[in-house]
């Protein structure tokens, strides 16, 4: 058989291939045979075949595939390479080749070269089809998912809202398509803790996605990760699992069990594990993760990040500090070096290694850490956005443990202002910086002043929670402790028979807050205060335990 010249671009490579019935292993085992227009011709093959040949490796990722064919043309794929190919691609005016190798970057992790590739077959598609065109949607969504990538959040939504209008336009507000901007715009916006500005996109795209698509759509499981993060928002942990097995359901089904796709969804469901004491499970989840990114895309890409960040969380909430605090700082090695030193990520990076740094005494490099993070988080959302929350947290927790009271209730103070701003006075996230004031309060002997923070964030809580919610039941705890504490025994005993009534409700008789709740009662019950296991312990601690367990 002879074999005539082939066509340039990647779009006709692929239209030419299937139209004369070649296999991916006859395409790929005859490169010597094929002549190719240049090597202009061999950019587009690369990316057309490798992205073609699906059906030859199935389990394959994207990356994987577009590999096999640069190497089935003889080419490696070194940086140099690879920027030598952007710039064929870019004179060939292909859009489409140029999104593949683009995206083939970005699975890489490299975004900063991902970003002109997508840049420039945007103004590719811009010049040929208008403004308005779907393609310039196709290529918008494309650029702003690297924009968020890259820590860029104000310009990606500007992207996002753009393809947004086109596709409302062009297809109708209810087509699925304009669901899946919707969705990836709702995750920019809860990346940056917008929940409210986040929440109308949500439903909006779940509604869409339930009227028009089959309930096991992936886009599906994206509207039901979504959804999940409003009832983190919400400190409603439990809808939030459930949100986020029946999307892991989803992924499975349509990827297999070790796909990339699944690892962030594996990460997610592992948080709301950790928030509920369910360490076990937890951890299977997330190594499950950390074995899909040790295969693809490798150990040092962003992503890789994210899970050793969980694993980091789950060993320091169980005091395995020394272990928390290795993956914390391989963690902050692969982000620094991925996204440079500033990336907005970072910060989250340094929150955790500081928060294991002072789990362990080491005061000193924990504050620097601290107050690096806070540095790039108020750098790149300013002094008053609810990001900067989690910073202050720490920073005001470890001046605490030190006897800083004055200092640290400036920062929680702080706190407290930006949550009530951001969310409104009377949001579970204020109940939650009033329960901070309370304990630093009550650690200074400062009752009264304690148990007014403590009626106020317990009054927020049943408000906005509702009065079965096992936040209600810590901060009834909270208050029986000092009541306690003022002699008001009865009042004590009344309060936590209600902490534990509502517990054992909403959580199990066995689970780990039910079963402490219950322990520190029956210490006050057998007035064991001064002379035994409470006294061990330290009303300090148990106060200060009491109020971690409300949802920020």
């Amino acid at each position: 058989m002879s074999y005539r010249h082939t066509p340039v671009s990647g779009t006709e490579y692929l239209r030419y291939i299937a139209e004369n019935h070649f296999t991916p292993h006859s395409f790929l085992s005859m490169k010597n045979k094929i002549t190719l227009t240049g090597s202009l011709g061999i950019a587009a093959v690369v990316f057309a075949v490798g992205l073609f040949s699906s059906c030859e490796y199935g389990q394959k990722s994207e990356n994987d595939k577009a590999e096999q064919g640069v190497g089935a043309v003889g080419i490696q794929t070194g940086d140099a390479t690879i920027r030598q190919l952007g710039e064929m691609l870019k004179k060939s005016e292909d859009a489409g080749s140029l999104d593949n190798l683009a995206q083939l970057l970005q699975n890489q992790g490299k975004y900063a070269d991902a970003e002109p590739l997508y840049r420039h077959a945007l103004q590719i598609r811009e010049k040929e089809f208008g403004s308005e065109h779907l393609e310039v949607a196709k290529s918008l969504n494309n650029l702003a998912v690297l924009l968020v990538d890259n820590g860029k959040y104000s310009e990606a939504e500007q992207q996002y809202r753009r393809a947004l209008r086109i596709r409302e336009r062009m297809l109708g507000v209810n087509h699925p398509e304009v669901a899946e901007t919707l969705n990836d715009m709702a995750k920019l916006l809860v990346i940056q803790y917008k929940y409210l500005d986040a929440e109308p996109l949500i439903r909006r795209a779940q509604q869409i996605c339930e009227k028009e698509l089959e309930p096991d759509h992936p886009e599906m499981a994206e509207s039901l990760s979504n959804l999940a993060e409003l009832y983190y928002f919400d400190g409603k942990f439990f809808e939030a699992e459930r949100m986020l097995r029946r999307a892991l359901q989803i992924r499975e089904k349509e990827h297999g069990v070790d796909h990339l796709e699944l690892s962030e969804n594996l990460d997610y469901l592992a948080v709301s594990l950790i928030y509920q004491r369910k360490f076990s499970e937890a951890e299977l989840l997330v190594k499950r993760a950390l074995q899909i990114h040790e295969k693809e895309p490798g150990p040092d890409h962003p992503e890789m990040a994210e899970s050793l960040n969980t694993l980091a969380l789950l060993f320091m909430d169980q005091y395995k500090r020394s272990e928390g605090e290795q993956l914390s700082r391989r963690a902050l090695s692969i982000s620094e070096k991925a996204l440079g030193k500033q990336h907005p990520d970072i910060a989250f990076n340094l929150g955790i290694l500081a928060s294991s740094l002072q789990a362990q005494g080491d005061y000193a490099k924990a504050e620097t850490s601290y107050r690096r993070a806070l540095s790039i988080s108020e750098k790149t959302f300013g002094k008053e956005h609810f990001l900067l929350v989690t910073e202050l947290y720490g920073l005001a927790s470890l001046f605490q443990e030190q006897g800083k009271y004055s200092e640290a209730e400036a920062l929680y103070r702080r706190a407290l202002s930006i949550n009530e701003k951001a969310l409104g006075k009377q949001h579970p996230y204020v109940a939650a910086s009033l329960n901070k004031l309370t304990v630093l309060y009550f650690e200074q002997g400062k009752y009264a002043e304690a148990e007014s923070f403590l009626q106020h964030a317990l009054q927020i809580s049943e408000k906005a929670l509702g009065k079965q919610h096992p936040d209600v039941a810590a901060s009834l705890s909270m208050l029986a402790v000092l009541n306690y504490e003022q002699g008001r025994y009865a009042e004590a005993e009344s309060l936590f028979q209600h902490a534990l009534q509502i517990s054992e409700k909403a959580l199990g008789k066995s689970h780990p807050y039910t079963i402490a709740i219950k322990r520190i009662h029956e210490g006050f019950r057998k007035k064991m205060n001064r002379n035994g296991w409470l006294s061990f312990l330290g009303l300090e601690n148990i106060i200060k335990w009491l109020g971690e367990l409300g949802v920020q």
